[in-house]
């Protein structure tokens, strides 16, 4: 169970149930208890009212009172009976009909209370007492059938049990409602972070509870580490790549020095090296460029990045006077890095604009995530070389001056992002084609 909101509920309601089920035996215990004293007390009373009717003043015929007594001792199972025990002779309630109450006799002062089934084989409540009247030992035993009191008890615990398991859902409903709510701005949070990865936001906003305001200031603290370090690191390359152009120039100087033609080889390999080098440096220099000045990790935006890119391109390849035809979609938008979705539309146009004759055109799709196509008029690829770029690193035009690493800077981009790239032949240019998908960069729900 990872679920906090789930965690709590679980908590309160094993606690919850717990105290309830205490709470409901501590008041059916109270309850019979306190019925059962009151049964009790009803029974002294009758014994107090059989002992008055009691006349013993021949000891070998006692007899009783009937008309002192209660009409329900004389109604047959009426659920109340006694039963006296004097000088060996035994008197009961013509409500016992045939049966009798299982008593012994007590001495005087002596009393008893005990449950025992009845002439129905219902439940009864026996109060036996010693007595001494006029001389004679007696016994009187009361009974009462405790049946309809249980019967109401036991109604009292059903309906008592149905209204606590009410209130129990209705705590457990109002738990919830208010953990929902508290937890409300980690929702925010997330969803902030949602937005952050996307690059709708720079920063998550602060405007959080206590509890967790230090974790989104945290937060905000190494996104700006981040950013500053990843900022720092592109500079830093391209610094480096401006600080090389000089020395490559020199070391491509000395490289056609007259004393060097003697040595064919070495010559070969130190023109070579610095072909590679030059590349790598024209390749991060044109990054750059193309990159501009937006912000780090900021999400692309189709339409407002894709033409300044063309410009730039325009401007590189002013001598061929290429047409660069654009199809965008509108407000459309990609939920990846900027700089990484330009490097790799700078490096596939890049590479149309290099082999094209007069001809470029980028074609992107109002799917979900980011799809384009890039096309050229240019003389294309042979099947045999399309077969080819299936292979990791393969290079068709890597002898091409100024080209950088080829399309294979495109597939670790595309496989960056789970996406696909695929080459082929154009069919309304005639040229090399690309097309790529990448799908919607979606944060964990």
């Amino acid at each position: 169970m990872s679920s906090l909101q789930d965690r709590l509920t679980a908590g309160l309601l094993s606690t919850l149930v717990a105290v309830f089920a205490v709470q409901w035996l501590l008041v059916s215990i109270a309850i019979e208890k306190i019925t059962e004293n009151y049964v009790t007390s009803r029974l002294e009373h009758e014994i107090e009212t059989l002992l008055v009717a009691l006349d013993v003043s021949d000891p070998g015929q006692p007899r009783l009172d009937i008309d002192r007594l209660n009409f329900v001792f004389r109604q047959p199972f009426s659920g109340h009976y006694y039963r006296v025990l004097v000088s060996g002779e035994s008197l009961r309630s013509r409500s016992l009909w045939d049966q009798e109450i299982a008593i012994s006799a007590l001495s005087t002062g002596d009393a008893r209370e005990l449950h025992m089934k009845g002439p129905q084989q219902q439940p009864l409540l026996v109060l036996a007492r010693g007595f001494q009247k006029n001389g004679l030992e007696l016994t009187i035993a009361v009974a009462e059938d405790l049946s309809p009191i249980q019967r109401d008890i036991t109604e009292f615990q059903v309906r008592y049990a149905v209204l606590t398991a009410a209130v129990l859902a209705a705590l457990i409903f109002i738990q919830r409602t208010i953990v929902r709510r508290s937890l409300r701005p980690l929702r925010r949070t997330r969803a902030d972070l949602r937005d952050l990865e996307q690059g709708k936001v720079r920063r998550l906003d602060e405007s959080a509870p206590d509890e967790i305001k230090p974790m989104v200031q945290e937060i905000n603290r190494l996104i700006a580490v981040i950013v500053e370090r990843l900022r720092r690191s592109r500079n830093a390359v391209g610094n480096l790549a401006h600080a090389l152009k000089t020395p490559l120039t020199v070391i491509a100087q000395i490289s056609q020095d007259p004393a060097l033609r003697a040595h064919r080889e070495l010559k070969q390999s130190l023109d070579a090296q610095v072909h590679t080098v030059r590349r790598l440096v024209e390749r991060e220099l044109k990054r750059a460029r193309l990159a501009g000045e937006g912000p780090v990790g900021s999400r692309f935006v189709v339409e407002r990045e894709v033409p300044p890119l063309a410009q730039a391109l325009r401007q590189v390849y002013a001598e061929k006077t290429l047409e660069l035809d654009m199809a965008l979609p509108e407000h459309h938008d990609f939920a990846g890095d900027r700089e990484d979705v330009l490097e790799l539309l700078g490096t596939l146009l890049d590479n149309a604009c290099k082999w094209a004759r007069r001809r470029v055109r980028l074609t992107a799709d109002e799917a979900p995530g980011f799809s384009f196509r890039v096309e050229d008029d240019g003389p294309g690829v042979s099947d045999a070389q399309l077969s080819g770029l299936a292979q990791r690193g393969r290079r068709l035009d890597e002898n091409i001056e100024g080209h950088g690493l080829g399309l294979s800077i495109a597939e670790d981009i595309v496989d960056q992002y789970k996406g696909t790239i695929e080459y082929g032949r154009s069919r309304s240019l005639g040229g090399f084609q690309v097309t790529v998908h990448l799908p919607p960069q979606r944060a964990a729900s």
